[in-house]
């Protein structure tokens, strides 16, 4: 069974966003691991450089979940400007770092927004779902541009 097959369970519309997806990861050279879960399945997108959760993607209940780690933002601010206000409200949403995690202080991860300095927790990362066609795509192109980022 070829491993997109577990996500045909979803409408076309999603089920083609989620092929999108799994292309760009594919191109991009990701590891992709897939699991079952107990509800639904799985596609994790590891970078091969430094084995890092790139994004993963999840389907279960018929609708498409995806975690992305978009978070050196300053690098394509340019890219951030022309998004949407949803995936905005998304990126800027992200919990605060608590430091919930003894690695958590050592990334110093930070990024501006419009002109706000935000400080996202690595581990909690960002969530997409029920975005329109455009929204998604540019999901796309961030995922490409923090890929580039080493």
């Amino acid at each position: 069974m070829n491993q997109l097959d577990s996500f045909s369970v979803l409408p076309e519309e999603q089920y083609n966003i989620a092929k999108t997806l799994f292309n760009i990861g594919e191109e991009l050279g990701c590891k992709i691991v897939y699991k079952k879960r107990t509800v639904g399945y799985r596609a994790i997108f590891n970078k091969k450089s430094n084995k890092k959760v790139l994004f993963w993607m999840e389907v279960s209940d018929n609708s498409l979940l995806v975690k992305a780690n978009i978070l050196h933002i300053d690098n394509y601010i340019d890219k951030i400007n022309k998004c949407s206000d949803s995936i905005k409200k998304i990126i800027t949403g992200t919990k605060e770092c608590e430091h919930c995690h003894p690695c958590c202080g050592s990334l110093h991860l930070s990024y501006h927004i419009d002109g706000v300095r935000y400080e996202p927790c690595y581990f909690k990362g960002h969530y997409f779902s029920g975005m329109n066609k455009a929204d998604w795509d540019m999901l796309g192109e961030l995922i490409v541009c923090e890929n580039s980022i080493e």
